[in-house]
């Protein structure tokens, strides 16, 4: 689970490295998320003369978690690590790729645009 200042990989070629959980949006519960809830973070650092620079507030979608998520037919997935994707505030990505898995959880919180983008769906 990702709870307030939670280190975060970002993996979208927007620029970004690493953020820092500053707020949680969409969430059930109140101090942690799930695969696919709308994250406020804070960039910790980023490459030079990109879209996004160091100090800025971005909305991101959390798309694997280190936690175990258990699906209905049985299946447990876990990640080695945490990571957002950076949005605009209508949902769209901030970057035009995608490294790495996103879980297919986050087509049924209304990102569909990032399921079009990811190299690898599980």
């Amino acid at each position: 689970m990702v709870s307030l200042g939670t280190k975060l990989l970002v993996s979208d070629n927007s620029g970004a490295i690493r953020a820092k959980c500053i707020k949680i949006l969409g969430s059930s519960f109140c101090n942690s998320s799930n695969i696919g809830d709308i994250l406020v973070v804070a960039i910790q650092s980023a490459k030079v003369k990109k879209k996004v620079t160091k100090g800025q507030v971005h909305k991101s979608v959390l798309i694997r978690q280190k936690k175990k998520t258990f699906r209905k037919n049985g299946v447990s997935i876990g990640f080695m690590n945490n990571s957002v994707v950076l949005i605009k505030p209508n949902l769209d990505p901030v970057g035009s790729r995608i490294k790495g898995s996103v879980l297919q959880e986050i087509r049924h919180k209304g990102c569909s645009k990032i399921m079009l983008l990811a190299s690898n769906i599980i």
